[in-house]
């Protein structure tokens, strides 16, 4: 008779080791398990068969392990991507609001200057005025006086208006800069993101 404790029947080592008779064989032929025949049974080192055991375990740890490393980075990297898309979105509406406080801007002074246009275009024909019929209806003196104010006016509206269009050139091209800018920084934007795409 033999040792329960040192050796088990085919059928009894194959499901202490989890596993079919048919791959139980498999081992005996690729030498991983020695066999002994005694009284017609096959017997199959028990100390033989907790390595294979053990190994089985260790390997099914392992994929495990691997698993949940995999969900792990999966999770990292959708949290990554929902992070970037918000950071995304954040940018476009600060876009969003420097190109719309850049237009306002830009028609301010764009109405302040038709104003100055208008106010020199008046000044102008009442300097005409004066200098046509101011000689006949008023005297000398006042029309002198009032055409040196007219003058005086005329070149601090001149001087505003240059001011104006500087100001407005300025404007605009603090706009094209800031535009192009904004193209450039969502373009990497977009690369970025493919990038990411296509690590994970």
């Amino acid at each position: 008779m033999y040792d329960t404790n040192t050796f088990l029947k085919r059928t009894d080592a194959a499901k202490y080791i989890g596993v079919s008779t048919r791959t139980l064989d498999r081992y005996v032929a690729k030498g991983k398990l020695s066999v002994k025949r005694e009284h017609g049974h096959v017997l199959l080192l028990k100390e033989e068969l907790d390595v294979i055991k053990n190994s089985k375990n260790s390997s099914a740890t392992q994929v495990v392990g691997n698993t949940n490393a995999k969900k792990q980075y999966t999770a990292s990297q959708s949290s990554s991507y929902t992070e970037n898309t918000q950071t995304d979105l954040a940018l476009q509406n600060q876009f969003a609001k420097e190109i719309h406080k850049y237009k306002v801007l830009y028609n301010d002074v764009k109405e302040e200057l038709e104003k100055k246009d208008e106010l020199l275009r008046h000044m102008h024909y009442r300097l005409g005025v004066l200098e046509t019929e101011g000689k006949s209806k008023i005297p000398i003196l006042d029309a002198q006086t009032e055409r040196k104010e007219l003058e005086k006016n005329i070149t601090t509206l001149e001087v505003e208006k240059r001011l104006l269009q500087e100001n407005l050139k300025t404007v605009r091209n603090g706009r094209s800069v800031f535009f192009i800018v904004s193209i450039v920084l969502l373009v990497l934007l977009f690369i970025f993101f493919l990038i990411m795409g296509n690590i994970t």
